[in-house]
């Protein structure tokens, strides 16, 4: 794709930034991971308090949808907290490297040391 084919612009062209969305890319927030000390003790937190249903967990993490947002619960030292999109190109960042349910991504910093997870979308062909 050319870099300014199947543009829009998105915002007000007169401020200082504005968006450029790429009609045929994806990006899109995928989900927050939080630290917790203890798994089982998050997940029971979070179905108990936020009725969250639970997508996935074991020891080291555990996968979590609350209404239309999923959340990732880690471990220090396994998985760092972050947030992570689904984003087009996501190799363009650096090597993924590919997970146990199959998803492929990288972790990137940004200015202060906040953790940026990558994942390729799965359906990108």
């Amino acid at each position: 794709m050319k870099p300014l084919q199947n543009i829009k612009k998105i915002g007000d062209p007169k401020l200082s930034y504005y968006c450029i969305a790429y009609m045929e890319i994806k990006r899109s927030f995928h989900h927050a991971a939080v630290s917790v000390d203890d798994v089982s003790v998050g997940v029971k937190w979070y179905t108990e308090n936020l009725s969250a249903c639970v997508l996935y967990q074991d020891e080291t993490w555990a996968f979590l949808k609350i209404g239309d947002t999923r959340i990732a619960l880690v471990v220090p030292g396994e998985h760092p907290p972050h947030i992570a999109f689904e984003w087009s190109g996501a190799r363009d960042f650096g090597p993924l490297v590919t997970h146990r349910d199959g998803t492929a991504s990288l972790y990137i910093e940004d200015p202060f040391g906040n953790k940026i997870e990558l994942m390729e979308p799965q359906n990108s062909g």
